[in-house]
């Protein structure tokens, strides 16, 4: 049986996609890629690798209920979930951007920070699962 691998870039308009208008989609994430390709020099598939490693984690912070109580258990997490959370803390930053500019420009807009290191919204997310699963690491024998 013949599967099909997705690279980043389809896992990525995957997530853009709304009401199946993947053209729509992909001229949203191909002028966001365009506008910080050309900012920084860098071929689009290289921003995206960069972006990807600089918000990678291993861990993920999960509630867990048990006996009528929710607990914080720190979870390692494969890389298929590795790139939901990175791929889903962009647009979690970019969506709760008010400013009235489009989403491509919002979009390009982050990127931009995550790769130039600049601080950005995706950043802190990051920032606050590592805080998270390490004030909650007394708990992780709640993961058995």
């Amino acid at each position: 049986m013949f599967v099909k691998k997705k690279n980043l870039y389809d896992k990525f308009l995957g997530l853009i996609l709304k009401k199946g208008k993947k053209s729509v989609a992909k001229n949203i994430l191909d002028s966001a890629f365009s506008q910080v390709s050309l900012r920084i020099n860098m071929p689009f598939h290289k921003i995206l690798v960069l972006c990807f490693l600089k918000l990678n984690t291993l861990v993920e912070v999960r509630e867990i209920n048990s006996n009528r109580r929710t607990i914080f258990v720190p979870f390692y997490i494969t890389f298929e979930r590795r790139l939901y959370l990175v791929f889903k803390w962009i647009l979690t930053a970019v969506s709760e951007d008010k400013r009235k500019i489009s989403f491509s420009d919002k979009l390009a807009d982050e990127i931009y920070n995550i790769v130039s290191d600049k601080t950005c919204r995706s950043m802190e997310l990051k920032k606050d699962n590592l805080k998270k699963s390490i004030s909650y690491r007394s708990n992780i024998h709640y993961r058995w």
